[in-house]
């Protein structure tokens, strides 16, 4: 399930006002004269928030003492702390990143992300108006973050491109609009179009009932190599990293590798089923004008 921005204040809130929070805020507190002056760790909040009731140097000073206590200890709220009292100025910085984020969890993480950063950063906390270059820290950190992510998918993508034997010019990638025209797909019969619902059922049958794949990693292989749909998109689908999903892929064709003469003699059996002449077997596999949609992909 995602986070959502509303679920992060609802799950921090929570996180403070436990008795371990409230104990360690009094603990700390007794040490600490700008942690005694509040009675919990809701009062230092509260005060953060009241921003207009306070003098710069004052929040300064607070937010100084809370970064150090995020620093030494792991265990206590005061990063809920700091990040609730802090919350239009990550909210601002939301807003900003959702653009490019898309959604609220992957502007959770990347906020999240780039207040682990600015702990590290002596000179962000050091002068005046610590809050305010936070905030831009945090901000120029997380746009750069997921710019870097954005551009990885789009490599990511263009890997599956040429797996799929995108034509390319002059070594640079030609993307053409239609992904049949790309030569991985050329060993699709001409006879049959892509949308033709009924060949993808039976290939579907084919996979299932006479070569033994299961009925999901049957519907990977047709949605990555008949539909062409990227790993990465599939991962997403199926709620798996990109990593395990390309795994997923490599090893069902391993299985089907392993099991060459089954593959030919099934799409034998499979191009008669279908009214379809056919001279040497080995054509199946490596004519271009005769073979099946997606078996060379899984043997190449």
């Amino acid at each position: 399930m995602s986070l959502s921005w509303s679920k992060l204040r609802h799950v921090l809130r929570k996180e403070i006002s436990c008795s371990e929070a409230e104990q360690a805020f009094r603990t700390t507190g007794s040490r600490s004269e700008l942690l005694g002056a509040f009675t919990g760790p809701q009062g230092a909040v509260d005060w953060l928030l009241a921003h207009r009731s306070h003098g710069i140097e004052d929040e300064d000073a607070l937010v100084r003492e809370l970064r150090a206590l995020c620093l030494a200890d792991d265990d206590g709220p005061w990063m809920a702390v700091l990040f609730l009292g802090l919350w239009p100025t990550f909210e601002w910085v939301k807003g900003k990143i959702f653009r490019i984020a898309k959604n609220d969890q992957t502007c959770i993480s990347a906020i999240w992300e780039g207040l682990l950063q600015a702990l590290e950063k002596e000179n962000l906390w050091s002068r005046p108006g610590a809050v305010k270059r936070l905030m831009y820290f945090i901000r120029k950190h997380a746009d750069k973050d997921l710019k870097d992510k954005s551009e990885k998918k789009k490599l990511r993508r263009i890997a599956s491109y040429e797996e799929a034997g995108v034509p390319k010019d002059g070594g640079t990638l030609r993307i053409t609009e239609s992904p049949e025209a790309w030569p991985a797909f050329s060993n699709r019969s001409p006879r049959k179009d892509d949308s033709d619902e009924s060949e993808i059922q039976s290939l579907r049958q084919l996979l299932v009932d006479r070569l033994g794949l299961s009925a999901p990693n049957a519907e990977l292989l047709i949605r990555h190599f008949v539909r062409g749909e990227t790993l990465a998109d599939l991962a997403s689908v199926y709620g798996i990293s990109d990593v395990a999903c390309r795994q997923r892929c490599s090893r069902i064709k391993c299985w089907l590798a392993a099991r060459e003469d089954e593959v030919k003699s099934a799409l034998v059996t499979h191009r008669e089923r279908a009214g379809l002449e056919y001279g040497d077997e080995t054509l199946l596999l490596d004519d271009p004008d005769g073979g099946d949609g997606c078996v060379r992909p899984w043997m190449n």
